[in-house]
């Protein structure tokens, strides 16, 4: 006994077929930024040279905005944990080792995200040839590792707080901030700290930051 298979019910079933295949390999769309600036605030809490390497810990703080995010209601709220918004990858991309050791994220009724780190890491440092005066400049240097989900960051600087470590022993601190000045596909952003001995007066030590810091902006 043969039977004929209807042709109607045959391709019933292979739309069927093929619409739960789209269906099961379907995604939702992806969002993608065109442009993320970031500004970050540092505070060095502390920090420790040896063997021309810096241990320090620093409280790292990065501001961005996503418009997606907007809200009524009071200015600043925790950032709830149901809400996975895009965040910056930042990443100290010349640290021999780090470690991040707490995180806390608030939101902003106007889509403004802020996160503080407190982040540990050690840097290696080298004599400044930048200097007239014999100086260990140690970066820290801060990157996106991956653009995620833009395509370009760009890293502002805002402020870098040294007060507490500004007297190290035998030593003396200033920093000078470099934007990019590699000129890098992901804009790199250097918070550059210079060490020095004491015989030197903090004023002519900050003189010389400037001065040097405007010579390499310009190579």
């Amino acid at each position: 006994i043969t039977s004929e298979k209807d042709p109607k019910e045959e391709n019933r079933n292979s739309y069927m077929y093929r619409a739960t295949i789209q269906k099961k390999t379907s995604s939702k769309p992806v969002y993608r930024r065109t442009y993320g600036s970031v500004d970050v605030y540092v505070v060095v809490n502390g920090a420790h040279l040896s063997d021309d390497i810096l241990r320090t810990s620093i409280t790292l703080e990065q501001t961005w905005t996503d418009s997606r995010l907007l809200f009524k209601g009071v200015s600043e709220v925790p950032l709830p944990a149901n809400v996975h918004p895009w965040q910056p990858d930042t990443v100290i991309i010349n640290a021999l080792r780090s470690e991040c050791s707490m995180t806390s994220s608030f939101l902003n009724y106007d889509g403004t995200l802020r996160r503080r780190q407190l982040l540990s890491f050690k840097v290696p440092c080298e004599e400044s040839s930048a200097l007239d005066h014999e100086a260990i400049e140690c970066p820290i240097e801060l990157t996106s590792f991956s653009n995620r989900g833009v395509d370009k960051i760009t890293y502002n600087i805002e402020h870098v707080d040294i007060e507490r470590v500004a007297r190290f022993t035998n030593s003396t601190v200033a920093y000078a901030k470099l934007q990019d000045h590699h000129k890098r596909s992901s804009h790199l952003a250097t918070v550059l700290l210079f060490i020095q001995k004491p015989h030197h007066m903090v004023g002519d030590l900050i003189d010389e930051v400037s001065r040097a810091t405007k010579s390499l902006e310009h190579h």
